[in-house]
């Protein structure tokens, strides 16, 4: 991923850097702070779940997992 955040999968072990050494990494800032949202909600499984559900035009079966 580029921009703000850059994201990083291994092992089943998510890690999410920061991307924006000119300004400092700033958390407040909106983007930056939209990106870490964005992607913590694109790493569950209940995210997985909802593009299988789609894709398979079924009904979802979220876990809040």
């Amino acid at each position: 991923m580029t921009g703000a955040l850059r994201r990083s999968e291994v092992d089943g072990i998510l890690t999410l850097t920061l991307n924006k050494p000119e300004l400092r990494n700033p958390i407040s800032d909106k983007d930056v702070l939209a990106a870490v949202v964005q992607a913590i909600c694109h790493a569950t499984a209940d995210h997985e779940e909802a593009v299988n559900a789609f894709l398979e035009k079924r009904a979802p079966s979220f876990t809040a997992a």
